[in-house]
Parts: C-alpha cells; sequence; structure tokens
C-alpha cells in the first residue's frame, strides 16, 4: 500500500489498518511510524496523553476481534475487563505523568478484554513515543506492544500443577535468583503466599546469617550450572516466615529458558529424619552402655549385632561374634536349646525370661536370664530375634544366700520354741512353788507371825506373782515375733469398741468419755491388731484424767501426709525427751507405785505394727495428755 495522502473528502488517510494522522508538531504521529507498527512481530497500539487509541495495526485487530476502524478513538480501557478499569486509569495516569520504557505481563497474568468480551492473558511492553525534540515528553503517545500470553500461561499453569505433584519443596528462580515460581509444597514448608514469595530474591528463605555469602555461592552455581545436591552432611536450614528454622537439604539444576537461565532448587524438609537420627543415636548410646547383654540374631541364629554389656559378660567382642550361631554359648549344663529356642520365638510364640547357664570365653558357666522377643520388618513377617541377657550370678548368690538365712532362722525359731517350752514349765513350776508355800505359811502358821512376818510373806507372794507376770508378757512377745500374719479386712472399730467394753467391765466405777471413728478398716490380722488396739485403748484408760474429764478417741487422721490412725487421751502425758523409751521391753516413764503394768505393751505393739509394715510413734506433754499414732501401709487400709 501507499504511504499516506490527503483524500480528496479531506479525511485522513487509511494505511493498512491505521488511520493515521498528518504530523501536527509535538502530540503528532510521524507518517513513517504506521509502517514500523505494521511490520512489527507483535500486535501494537498507540495511545495519546489521554489515553484515547490514536494508532494501532493489524495483528492487534486480529488479537482482540475489532473492525479495523471500530477502535480508532476509544480509551485504551476498551481492551482491558471492566472490573479493572478504575484500578487502569490511575495507574496510566501515573505512567503518562514519567513514561519509561518498561516491559509487563512477565512476572503476573495481565488480563485483556477480547471484542465478544472473553479473557485472555497478555504480556505488554510499553514505551513513551518521543516528541520533536526527541525525548519523551510528559503526557504524549505511548506506543504498546501487546502478546497474546495464553500458551504461556498454559504451560506455566501445567508446570505448576506438576510442581504441585512433587514430594518435596521445589522453588524456580532466575539467573538473578529471583523467585519465579514455587510450588504448594514450599509455601506450606516456609509460611507465605505465593504472591508474597514472587518476584522476591531467593536469600528471603536463608537465614540471616547466611544471606551475605548466598550471592556469592549462587553465582558459582549459575557460573557453571551444573545438577548438584547441597546440604549432604552439612547442617542447612532454612528460615520461614514467622522466624523458626527448618533443617533441610538442598538440590540444584539449571533449564535454559528463551535464552534466560532458570535454576530449580529442590527443598527437602529433614526434620523427621534429625530426629530419626536423633534418636537412632540416643538408641546406640543406650545398647553400648547398657550393663545387659544386647545382641540381635537373624532367622537363621547368626549373631548381628554384639554390645560391650555382652562383651562384659561372656568376655567374647563383636568381633569375635558377629557373623557366628549364638548357640557356640551352649554350655552343656542348660536345660535347653540354643536353635530351638529361636525357632520357637520366629513361629510366633512368646516365652518368658530363662533363667540358665551359658559359657563363656574361658569355658566357665555363667547364671543368666534371656529374654528373647521377635524382630518384624515394616510388612510385619519375621525378620530376626533380639535378645537380652542379664548376668544373675549375684542374684543367684542372693537367693542361695536367703535360702540359708531362712534355714538358720527357722533353726533359730525351733531353738525359741525349746527354750519356751522349758519356760514356760521349767520356771514356773518353782514360781508356782514359792508362791504356794508362802500361802501355806499364812494359813498354816499365821497367828505364830508377827505382823512384819506376814509382810514378808506378802511381798514374797507379790513378787512371785509378778515374776509369772512377765514371763507369760515375755512368752507372748516371743510368740507374736513367730506368729504368721493371715491378713483379713478388719473392722478396727469394732476391735476398739470391744477392748473398751473389757476395761468398763472390768473398772465399771471409772467415768470415761470415749469417742470411737465409725468405718475404720484396714487389712490385717485380726488377733494382732486386737492386741494393739487393747495396749493402746488400756494404756489410755489407766492415764487418762481422773474424775468425769477423762477422755479417750480413736480415729483415722494424717499424720506429714501419711495416712494413719491415733489414739488420744487427755491424761498425765509424758515428757518427749523420754519419747525414745517409750518402745522398749521393760521401759516406764512412770513409777510402778503410781501405774500399774509391766512395760511390756508397747513393745508388743510395735513388734506387731512393724510386722504389718508400718510404724507407730507417740507425741505429748506432761500434764497435758499423750497421742499414740500408728500406720498400716496395705494398700487396702482405709476408713468409710
Amino acid at each position: 500500500m501507499e504511504e499516506s495522502q490527503r483524500s480528496s473528502q479531506g479525511e485522513e488517510p487509511v494505511v493498512g489498518a491505521f488511520a493515521v494522522p498528518e504530523p501536527r508538531g509535538d502530540d503528532g504521529i510521524e507518517i513513517g511510524l504506521a509502517g514500523l507498527l505494521e511490520v512489527a512481530p507483535d500486535a501494537m497500539v498507540v495511545i495519546d496523553g489521554d489515553g484515547r487509541i490514536v494508532a494501532f495495526n493489524a495483528k492487534l485487530t486480529k488479537l482482540f476481534g475489532y473492525d479495523s476502524n471500530a477502535l480508532r478513538g476509544q480509551a485504551i480501557e476498551a481492551l482491558i475487563p471492566e472490573r479493572l478499569h478504575a484500578g487502569h486509569v490511575l495507574l496510566r495516569q501515573q505512567y503518562m505523568a514519567a513514561p519509561v520504557a518498561r516491559p509487563m505481563g512477565r512476572e503476573q497474568e495481565l488480563p485483556a478484554r477480547r471484542c465478544d468480551g472473553s479473557e485472555f492473558p497478555v504480556e505488554i511492553s510499553l514505551a513513551p513515543l518521543p516528541g520533536l525534540a526527541g525525548t519523551p515528553t510528559p503526557g504524549g503517545n505511548v506506543i504498546a506492544a501487546v502478546r497474546d500470553a495464553s500458551e504461556r500461561v498454559r504451560t506455566g499453569r501445567r508446570i505448576s500443577r506438576f510442581l504441585d505433584a512433587a514430594p518435596d519443596a521445589m522453588i524456580v528462580t532466575d539467573r538473578n535468583g529471583l523467585i519465579q515460581l514455587a510450588n504448594a509444597q514450599t509455601l506450606a514448608l516456609f509460611g507465605y503466599s505465593a504472591d508474597e514469595l514472587r518476584g522476591q530474591p531467593v536469600e528471603i528463605l536463608v537465614p540471616p546469617e547466611s544471606r551475605a555469602d548466598h550471592p556469592r555461592r549462587r553465582a558459582s552455581f549459575t557460573d557453571s550450572p551444573t545438577t548438584r545436591p547441597m546440604g549432604s552432611g552439612l547442617e542447612l536450614e532454612g528460615i520461614r516466615k514467622d522466624g523458626s528454622r527448618v533443617p533441610v537439604e538442598i538440590s540444584l539444576a539449571s533449564v535454559e529458558d528463551e535464552g534466560d537461565l532458570l535454576v530449580i532448587c529442590t527443598v527437602r524438609d529433614i526434620s523427621e529424619r534429625r530426629l530419626a537420627d536423633a534418636d537412632r543415636a540416643h538408641l546406640v548410646a543406650l545398647v553400648s552402655s547398657a550393663r545387659q547383654g544386647l545382641l540381635t540374631l537373624d532367622l537363621t541364629g547368626e549373631i548381628t549385632s554384639w554390645n560391650a554389656g555382652a562383651q562384659e559378660i561372656f568376655g567374647f567382642s563383636a568381633a569375635d561374634m558377629v557373623g557366628r550361631s549364638w548357640t557356640v554359648l551352649d554350655s552343656p549344663e542348660q536345660s535347653e536349646d540354643s536353635s530351638g529356642t529361636v525357632a520357637r520365638i520366629l513361629a510366633g510364640e512368646q516365652l518368658h525370661p530363662l533363667d540358665t547357664a551359658r559359657r563363656d570365653r574361658h569355658g566357665q558357666d555363667v547364671e543368666v536370664s534371656i529374654s528373647l522377643a521377635l524382630i518384624q520388618d515394616r510388612h510385619g513377617r519375621p525378620a530376626g530375634v533380639s535378645v537380652v541377657i542379664e548376668d544373675i550370678a549375684e542374684r543367684k548368690r542372693d537367693e542361695r544366700e536367703l535360702i540359708a538365712a531362712k534355714a538358720a532362722a527357722e533353726a533359730t525359731n525351733q531353738e525359741l520354741e525349746a527354750f519356751s517350752y522349758a519356760v514356760a514349765h521349767d520356771l514356773r513350776a518353782p514360781l508356782r512353788g514359792i508362791d504356794g508355800f508362802a500361802q501355806a505359811l499364812v494359813e498354816d502358821y499365821g497367828d505364830v507371825l508377827d505382823d512384819v512376818g506376814q509382810e514378808y510373806l506378802g511381798q514374797v507372794r507379790t513378787s512371785s506373782q509378778y515374776m509369772a507376770s512377765l514371763i507369760d508378757s515375755l512368752l507372748l512377745l516371743s510368740k507374736l515375733s513367730r506368729q504368721e500374719l493371715c491378713p483379713v479386712a478388719v473392722d478396727l472399730s469394732a476391735l476398739a469398741a470391744q477392748s473398751i467394753q473389757r476395761l468398763r467391765a472390768a473398772d465399771p466405777q471409772r467415768q470415761v468419755q470415749v469417742e470411737i471413728q465409725h468405718g475404720l478398716l484396714a487389712l490385717a490380722d485380726s488377733g494382732l491388731m486386737s492386741v494393739v488396739l487393747d495396749n493402746l485403748l488400756g494404756n489410755a484408760w489407766k492415764y487418762a484424767a481422773g474424775g468425769q474429764d477423762a477422755r479417750i478417741e480413736f480415729k483415722a487422721t494424717e499424720e506429714r501426709g501419711v495416712p494413719c490412725y491415733v489414739v488420744r487421751d487427755n491424761g498425765v502425758g509424758f515428757d518427749m525427751a523420754y519419747a525414745g523409751k517409750l518402745f522398749g521391753v521393760f521401759q516406764r516413764l512412770h513409777p510402778i507405785s503410781a501405774f500399774e503394768g509391766l512395760g511390756i505393751g508397747l513393745a508388743t505393739t510395735q513388734r506387731i505394727i512393724s510386722r504389718h509394715g508400718g510404724r507407730i510413734w507417740a507425741q505429748g506433754e506432761v500434764g497435758k495428755g499423750a497421742s499414740f499414732y500408728f500406720s498400716l501401709p496395705m494398700k487396702e487400709s482405709h476408713h468409710v
């Protein structure tokens, strides 16, 4: 076609698809530009300072589906979706105020609108047209190259879907380290959105202390872009948006894209591996330091691991034993076949720990306890056997010593039985004789003796009877020390009530206020607990205040966090400085002339409580009463 001419009708000439105005100074269009626009490879459009379309080529009308003259004079917003008009006007005005050459659309999808209303993504490059002075003029004409980015966007979306399907975080950067693309795993790992990462330097994901040196490392890769792993044997970390850190392994690869170098960075979160490695190292340390012998066997019974504990027990090192059958440890004295035991474990049988003998490096038998367990692979199939071996020589020695001590104790008990029999028969008989002859003297020769002689005979009788009571108490104490416990559920409240009933019957003139808490239960020997309460309540009855003010109580309580029972009175009390003597045999804190007693009741009580696994203690103050506490730690002891 010819170059621009005036028509006879005075209208502006049309050259190809261009309506080119005649040059009019700074804001005019040079006629030669129309031809340049037509031969341009992309759709081209020229707008004036008001955003009106003044020129365009055929590629633009074809791309947007307009007739050749339909666009001339329209606002450029005709090519943009209506929802974006307001924002675009503002951006256009800002650009017109300071026009510079600028590519657009490479970092984001810019939507355009066809004549039929359909939308498609484009890339746009802008440049101001120089005025007559040869320089861009604010508010002047601007030329834009428009390229259909549909295929690139479709390709990018396919690549994004491909990257999102990858199990690891994947990041694509340009040669300068600016992030072009990040997959879903990257966003999840680092806590950013796609818009927050796009266009950012990759150093945003690098800890602050490493950022200064990271561009140099990045440049060393782009200078020689070969696929390489990073992080093997190194402690590499990434930093999340919230500032937390994550241990990573990194692999780098490169690809050429339209002459640009793109770097593909694969980031693998190795947090779980670090934890597993730490657990494995901890387990190895435990196995190595364990005093027990720990070894593993394969399906044939061959030793695959041998720890220091096993070496300590048998004297063999791991180098001696790994690869050998564990039957080499078999001793002729053992009662089972080692290979058969492994077969039973592999067949799924569960075996109890076995006390047996195994042979050490020097051919000596070692007493050991062996526990075996099945090792399964991740599919639940038998993969081997773990063996724990404990040296029980000391335990066996203790057991033998215990058996010997028990036998000695039984022999001692038999001797005590014989002694008790002798005391009961050989000592009681002379005492009964002394008492009997003294009584005969009083009866037969009382009229011959004066008052002093009769008093002497009375003291002989009292002393012999007192001696007999002491012998009976000692026999009871000896019997309680040997008597077998028969723990049953005991109603302590009922036993205490029976004890008080007996005390009232023996001393009906005594007025004592007694308070017994109901429902006190314990797991104990019923007969022995009756003795305990008789002694404690009998003492309280004896030492309680005189007159109408005497009070005794029996209840459950707690002392220093320990559940216990207490028998309390408001009687004469005692000096705590002598509390250590309370539970000794024949120990008394009050003279026998003031209070009767043999001094053996509390010793008996302590012996019974100790045999139940409990303890007894007392608190008191002179003239302000006494409290005797005892605990019964058997699990069933409680009150309701």
